[in-house]
């Protein structure tokens, strides 16, 4: 009987690559590009610095788009904000569907109250200046039987894939918007993202392979559906006129931030990030970042409710 962490094929990616032309080399060689930049792999006094710049860059970002956009809480439409807050507890099952999709590509099988409680920890620690998110879902699957590398490559594919349809769906809004440069770049990126993911899981047999993708991809453009309909609302709440469309390419600014690994949580990154789309989508830069900012307060307050109720029931279960 084969353990699913020593399937030779799903065990592929790690730090030596498989073989230079294969798509395993190619993943390798960027995993190891972005291990040396991610926050986790800096030095104390770097991450400290770190830290600090990006939540001083979120606060004066905050204070300058709230100014430029001449907005009072009278002015605000709490009813699309409120409407964006409570599609947000959409997240959790989302999440945890994810989750249990990741546990399939490794081989194992997660079952979904398990899967609730790994990502509203993994969640939780994401609204800290920690980047242990990614390493709560590994940690997870190596629990329910992979090995570590299995449980890696099995993260990173559901990454790869959020990526791919980010950018894919983008290119879509970017055509609508007649922003054809860009439109084609994200459609490029996107397709190769894709083209990797399954190449990847060519060890599977065919009608396994459509499946395992098929579940990711629908998986993470429910994701994106869910991203630009809170953010066409928080747009919307905060005064500013806003097309669908618009609110697409707004929302890829948050699959862009989640696969960095500088700042943890993306501090100020996703926010800068959602700026400069806003602009190349001719929307008021402060509108995004604004957008993004109000986007993760309602996470920081969902998450840490969240993790309260799941340890309030761990303790009544244990008691």
């Amino acid at each position: 009987m084969t353990v699913p962490g020593d399937d030779p094929r799903l065990s592929a990616v790690s730090a030596d690559g498989a073989g230079d032309g294969s798509p395993e080399a190619l993943v390798a060689r960027v995993q190891r590009a972005l291990n040396r930049i991610r926050f986790e792999n800096q030095s104390r006094p770097v991450q400290a610095t770190i830290v600090v710049l990006g939540l001083g860059f979120l606060i004066v970002g905050t204070v300058l788009s709230l100014t430029r956009l001449d907005l009072s809480a009278a002015e605000m439409r709490w009813d699309a904000i409120v409407a964006a807050a409570v599609l947000g507890l959409l997240l959790i099952p989302l999440n945890a569907l994810e989750f249990a999709a990741s546990g399939r590509l490794a081989g194992t099988q997660v079952a979904f109250g398990k899967a609730v409680e790994v990502t509203i920890v993994a969640s939780a620690f994401n609204v800290l200046p920690v980047p242990a998110g990614i390493a709560v879902r590994i940690r997870g699957l190596y629990r329910s039987g992979t090995g570590t590398k299995t449980a890696v490559l099995a993260t990173g594919l559901m990454g790869l894939t959020w990526l791919s349809w980010g950018l894919l769906v983008g290119s879509v809004a970017l055509f609508v918007l007649d922003t054809v440069g860009f439109g084609l770049a994200f459609l490029a990126a996107g397709a190769v993202g894709l083209g990797v993911a399954w190449s990847l899981l060519r060890s599977k047999p065919g009608s396994e392979r459509f499946r395992l993708l098929g579940e990711a991809s629908i998986l993470e453009l429910a994701f994106l559906s869910l991203a630009a309909m809170r953010f066409y609302l928080v747009v919307v709440g905060i005064g500013v006129a806003v097309a669908p469309a618009q609110a697409v390419v707004l929302a890829v600014g948050s699959v862009l931030a989640s696969t960095l690994g500088v700042i943890p949580g993306g501090l100020g990154v996703w926010e800068g990030i959602s700026a400069a789309l806003a602009l190349l989508v001719s929307l008021p830069a402060s509108a995004g970042f604004l957008a993004a900012a109000i986007l993760r307060v309602m996470g920081l307050i969902q998450n840490s409710l969240a993790a309260v109720v799941l340890a309030l029931v761990r303790s009544r279960s244990q008691g």
